[in-house]
């Protein structure tokens, strides 16, 4: 215990202080100033026990499950690829537009994997609805919004201050506790206009600054679609350390930075991203450093090996891993 606090404290004073000194970046990209998100002594490619998380928008499903079945099943086959392939031991999914559809196919090609299944259905918005799979069972769920717990699990039940986090409580590897919150922010659109969004944003940061002074080193993983790329402005409030508040890291900025082959919508048009894996300081110090991947099809010659991921869903998918070896919470 004393290690990991000392630790948290020292990546705390360290990010505090690459904030306030050396060159300060322009409002319009919070994130250009890489000092604030390199770190001394992490970890290399951790041998010990470890745990992947991993973060999949795949409106994409549904999107087909509405046009033939031909195509949704071409969709859900090249899904249940894509998932395999990146074999996490828990991995969040953003817009689940048909919980009951989402269960049916996870239980037909996913069964191998030993997933326990957990959603939350929101009925302010289908896009709203998320689902956990992970093969640690769960503590606690605190439940915003009809949340349902598919496998039967006594959960204890706390409300969220705020519809758009999903919070889970794990007991992982090596006996790991840890939290996955599951986000998803809408689009701006005719019916979400940018003042709601900008007061969702603040309620998420608010609810993220009460839980970590309820307990600072508490291990926490927020996984979602944010709808928005790392410069702008209105994530600053999150995002930016110099103006959100909080101690959490972007964890595909610190491996890969906010260049295009971090993009994880493809759309040739509008390529961007806007899926997020954001970590705690507890969890910064199990982050094993170069172990995020961005699910990207490979050129191979002629063809594309693992195209399935373009298949399966409009997002790529982000996964990193901890190394749960050293925690002694």
């Amino acid at each position: 215990m004393l290690k990991k606090t000392v630790a948290a404290l020292i990546s705390g004073l360290i990010f505090s202080f690459s904030a306030g000194c050396g060159h300060q970046s322009s409002i319009n990209d919070p994130l250009a100033d890489s000092g604030i998100y390199q770190t001394a002594g992490k970890k290399a490619l951790g041998r010990g026990p470890a745990i992947t998380v991993a973060t999949y928008n795949i409106k994409t499903l549904f999107k087909a499950l509405k046009t033939n079945k031909a195509k949704a099943d071409k969709v859900a086959v090249a899904l249940g690829k894509a998932i395999h392939e990146i074999n996490a031991d828990v991995i969040a999914f953003e817009e689940v537009e048909s919980i009951p559809a989402f269960k049916s196919f996870s239980e037909k090609y996913l069964k191998d994997m030993n997933y326990n299944f957990y959603s939350r259905e929101n009925t302010s918005g289908k896009l709203n609805n998320v689902a956990v799979l992970s093969r640690f069972k769960v503590t606690s769920v605190n439940r915003s919004k009809n949340i349902k717990s598919l496998n039967n699990e006594p959960v204890q039940e706390v409300p969220l201050p705020t519809e758009h986090m999903f919070e889970l409580n794990f007991k992982g590897t090596n006996n790991y506790d840890f939290t996955l919150f599951v986000t998803y922010l809408k689009p701006l659109s005719a019916g979400y206009k940018s003042e709601q969004r900008d007061i969702d944003i603040e309620s998420i940061k608010r609810f993220v600054i009460a839980y970590q002074k309820k307990d600072f080193l508490h291990n926490f993983v927020i996984a979602g679609n944010l709808n928005e790329v790392p410069s702008a402005p209105e994530l600053a409030t999150i995002l930016d350390p110099r103006s959100s508040g909080l101690n959490t890291h972007d964890v595909v900025s610190e491996d890969l930075g906010n260049g295009p082959e971090t993009n994880t919508v493809f759309d040739p048009q509008n390529p961007k991203r806007v899926d997020y894996l954001l970590v705690s300081a507890g969890v910064f110090n199990e982050y094993v450093t170069g172990s995020v991947k961005i699910y990207k099809p490979e050129q191979q010659s002629q063809t594309l090996k693992n195209d399935f991921f373009y298949q399966a869903s409009d997002h790529l998918p982000i996964s990193a891993k901890l190394d749960v070896s050293t925690d002694t919470l």
